[in-house]
């Protein structure tokens, strides 16, 4: 299996962004403007901006090692022997988490199964997308949620490497 990470973001180590409530101070004065202003708080506190806090791992090859574990754990658990070297390619597109009231974590990947001449024989758009209430920003809320994300990716793929497209495919290139 090849995993090429072709993430959009300027430090591969980087899997998420911390947002926090838009902060809006009071607009005018009198009774009218304060309804306002308390309007405009209470938009700015429901709508999450950026921090500029990332949620980070040690070593930017983590991101691609965990969905090769993931997609290969899938492999076993749909009953199909493990590909040969090079002849399934995973592009990871997004792997990102951000925490906020939930913590989200969203998984997009495009799986290929190659010929032997490098030619596309299958292929499959992969995502994982969920959203959990934690409470806190801490080390292990961030790893529960990512946990959850493979999890989910792994049911999907199970299911994909389960179907008949996949089987004919990787049965051609053995």
């Amino acid at each position: 299996m090849r995993i090429d990470d072709v993430r959009d973001v300027p430090d591969r180590s980087r899997i998420g962004e911390v947002h926090a409530p838009a902060f809006v101070g009071p607009v005018g004065v009198g009774p009218e403007s304060a309804a306002m202003s308390t309007g405009f708080v209470l938009l700015g506190l429901a709508v999450p901006v950026p921090t500029g806090r990332y949620v980070t791992v040690a070593d930017s090859s983590h991101v691609a090692r965990a969905v090769e574990h993931a997609l290969t754990y899938a492999l076993l658990v749909a009953r199909r022997a493990p590909v040969g070297s090079g002849l399934l390619k995973v592009t990871v597109y997004r792997f990102w988490m951000q925490p906020w009231w939930t913590t989200t974590c969203d998984i997009v990947l495009d799986v290929h199964v190659l010929t032997r001449t490098g030619q596309v024989k299958w292929e499959h758009k992969l995502e994982s997308h969920v959203s959990k209430f934690e409470g806190w920003f801490t080390v292990e809320a961030f790893e529960r949620v990512a946990t959850l994300g493979l999890d989910e990716l792994v049911a999907k793929a199970t299911e994909v490497f389960g179907s008949m497209e996949f089987g004919a495919a990787i049965a051609a290139e053995r």
